[in-house]
């Protein structure tokens, strides 16, 4: 009897350990971002896991460094370097509009409506088991 009430107070703190994204593979993605054949910088990244493919997951994001590279960082639970292996809708933001505190007007975004929306966007990426790169080009 007590072997029975020791085993039902473990199952729910192994539970716990383990987490929701446990059953999750990740594939590793970077990229670089570009805009009029340059590097964007500071775009917001997203891809978002597509459950009309049958694609399960957290969403992954990253913002892209002056060079306009990005590493995506899953969401999820585990918070590791990566995205879910599977079909992805991409979403992307620019923060230069969204971070300006000069006088006048906000620089105009670079980035085309439809593409910060998960149903209008063009972007649309498979991510595989292991390392890969997905460039993004923000002029399609």
């Amino acid at each position: 009897m007590q072997r029975h009430v020791i085993f039902a107070l473990l199952i729910p703190a192994v539970l716990l350990m383990v987490g929701c994204d446990s059953g999750i593979e990740l594939g590793q993605v970077t990229g670089t971002v570009t805009k009029d054949g340059e590097p964007a910088p500071e775009i917001w990244i997203n891809f978002m896991p597509d459950p009309d493919e049958g694609t399960e997951g957290a969403i992954s994001s990253a913002i892209t460094d002056e060079d306009g590279r990005y590493e995506l960082q899953y969401q999820g639970e585990t918070k590791e370097p990566g995205a879910a292996v599977g079909s992805h809708r991409v979403v992307v933001n620019d923060l230069v509009p969204e971070n300006f505190r000069g006088q006048g007007r906000p620089p105009k975004s670079r980035v085309r409506p439809e593409m910060m929306h998960a149903g209008d966007t063009p972007f649309r990426f498979e991510v595989k088991p292991g390392q890969q790169q997905i460039d993004i080009d923000l002029d399609i």
